[in-house]
């Protein structure tokens, strides 16, 4: 795997990626867990933004989330307030030292499997 191989590295940079997100005025808040060459990001919109996801923002996203590493080539972006908490919990756990890297692949694999049907 390239890009993002350590718990650390996957702490540093899913905080980065979350910052850097978050920027955006389209959004009020982002969760971001960064893996290998992937990252998924969840969003939820300012009150002010109606026009929800479309391709124009998802290219933001994705341009924010490679700004911070470029490595990184498969952007998710999940925005359903399920997928949201999913997201938290996980990224609870890049803090737990029994949480390894290969278990963190498998929760977002299960979360990006269900986004890709």
């Amino acid at each position: 795997p390239t890009g993002v191989t350590t718990m650390e590295d996957s702490r540093r940079v899913s905080e980065r990626v979350e910052e850097e997100v978050e920027k955006l005025s389209e959004l009020d808040e982002a969760e971001a867990i960064v893996v290998d060459d992937m990252a998924v990001v969840g969003v939820k919109y300012d009150s002010q933004y109606r026009s929800g996801m479309d391709d124009r923002l998802k290219k933001m996203i994705e341009a924010r989330v490679q700004a911070v590493d470029k490595s990184i080539t498969k952007v998710y972006v999940v925005e359903s307030a399920g997928d949201m908490d999913m997201l938290g919990k996980i990224r609870q756990k890049l803090t737990d030292a029994n949480f390894t890297l290969e278990q963190l692949r498998t929760e977002l694999m299960g979360l990006t499997g269900k986004m890709q049907g």
